[in-house]
């Protein structure tokens, strides 16, 4: 009974857990998330924590390639600036919704210019279509790079970037702090965007 009892508040604090980082800063996501950890002795459990919640704090280190549009090989981690965050655009040529979004983006970009770094992943299979969908929609070059890999992409794999359009935020430390950040068009990301800028 005692093991039942421990299990059951675990998953108790577990959902409790989930709430919190869904309705609070990261700070203060990070006290209770360090409080669980250190106070419980389940390790099935802390496994389940840990692998639901580690990338919060945990800086992107990934090599894995990927191509500018100049042709150039580039690690995710050399696009990330230090001192800035990060809003990557996972998309595709083909992908409809994706491109709907694109005039949004760039108002955003226009907007938020100074301080958040905005990046376009494509997940095409075709280097030539990839370059052609970005001319006709005009998107900047610089920002714009090819996922060369994408089954064995480390970041995809970890996020489980199964579909698209799919948006994540990272701060200025290389950490994912929203791995299904809102769409471009989405009225809330401009909320998203300045709460994340003041907490800076």
């Amino acid at each position: 009974s005692d093991l039942f009892l421990t299990r059951h508040k675990n998953f108790l604090l577990m959902r409790e857990l989930d709430r919190i980082f869904k309705s609070f800063s990261r700070n203060i996501s990070k006290k209770y998330y360090d409080s669980f950890l250190n106070n419980t002795q389940d390790s099935t459990a802390k496994n389940i924590v840990l692998d639901k919640y580690a990338f919060f704090f945990t800086p992107i280190n990934n090599r894995d390639e990927v191509l500018s549009v100049q042709n150039q090989k580039q690690s995710l981690s050399e696009l990330l600036k230090e001192n800035k965050l990060t809003y990557v655009d996972f998309w595709a040529s083909w992908c409809g919704p994706c491109r709907v979004e694109v005039p949004h983006s760039k108002k955003l970009q226009e907007k938020y210019e100074k301080d958040i770094n905005f990046i376009y992943l494509s997940i095409d299979q075709n280097a030539t279509q990839w370059k052609t969908a970005i001319n006709q929609l005009a998107l900047p070059l610089k920002k714009n790079f090819l996922i060369t890999n994408p089954k064995n992409n480390t970041l995809i794999q970890k996020y489980k970037v199964i579909s698209i359009p799919r948006y994540m935020i990272i701060d200025a430390k290389g950490v994912v702090i929203n791995q299904n950040a809102p769409r471009p068009s989405d009225p809330r990301l401009i909320k998203v965007f300045d709460e994340l800028l003041k907490e800076k």
